[in-house]
């Protein structure tokens, strides 16, 4: 997708602007993805980890205080799934992490091939209301 956005804009841009551009395509398809409706436990270990089970449950049926964790954990494990340039990941709830038809959260990885000494965060959030996850911030380290 790099080639085609150049391509496009005629803006030329670094690697490290094309994989964090990528990166943030990939974790916004990922969880603005719906995923089927059966039930993860009635799937085999191998097919859990397939893309059967690609794309977050219905995020409004989790909505609330309450259920922000239940959500962070299932970003989470779609992340260590489905993004191959990841080492490890974290995905913890923001401060202010409950507003209006909001959950705020933020996502901390090591990237692969950089002997995990760099990192990136996502300050993020999911709407909702219209069942969207949006990147509001990118850090590296």
């Amino acid at each position: 997708m790099g080639l085609i956005n150049r391509l496009l804009t005629g803006k030329k841009s670094t690697a490290q602007d094309e994989i964090r551009n990528e990166i943030i395509e990939n974790i916004s398809h990922l969880i603005n993805a719906k995923a089927p409706i059966w039930s993860e436990k009635n799937l085999s270990p191998i097919l859990s980890r397939s893309i059967v089970n690609y794309g977050i449950n219905n995020p409004a049926r989790s909505q609330g205080k309450y259920n922000g964790g239940v959500i962070i954990k299932e970003i989470e494990q779609l992340l260590e799934y489905f993004e191959p340039r990841f080492s490890w990941v974290q995905v913890a709830l923001a401060e202010d992490a409950y507003k209006e038809k909001l959950l705020r959260f933020i996502i901390k990885a090591g990237l692969k091939g950089h002997n995990n000494r760099h990192f990136i965060t996502l300050d993020s959030q999911l709407d909702f209301s219209a069942s969207q996850m949006e990147v509001i911030d990118y850090y590296e380290e």
